[in-house]
């Protein structure tokens, strides 16, 4: 549509997956929507990698970018 931008989570006509820590554990943000919440980081990886490659295997474009969590206090890891 004309006068009408692309939405923050489609960049460059790549579909963004955020990993991203919220008040309950790991979410996979794609734009304002997300995810159930997963405990660990690293499975909240492994499934935002999962959806980016579904997407890639219908011709899709996705990327998958993992949020620091420097902000975290360490007791909280």
């Amino acid at each position: 549509m004309p006068g009408r931008s692309a939405p923050d989570w489609w960049r460059g006509g790549k579909i963004q997956l955020r990993v991203a820590r919220d008040e309950y554990g790991w979410s996979i943000r794609i734009g304002e929507q997300m995810t159930s919440p997963f405990r660990r980081r690293e499975v909240a990886i492994r499934e935002a990698n999962r959806l980016a490659a579904d997407i890639r295997t219908r011709g899709g474009q996705a990327e998958t970018v993992v949020e620091d969590d420097a902000a975290i206090e360490p007791s909280e890891r």
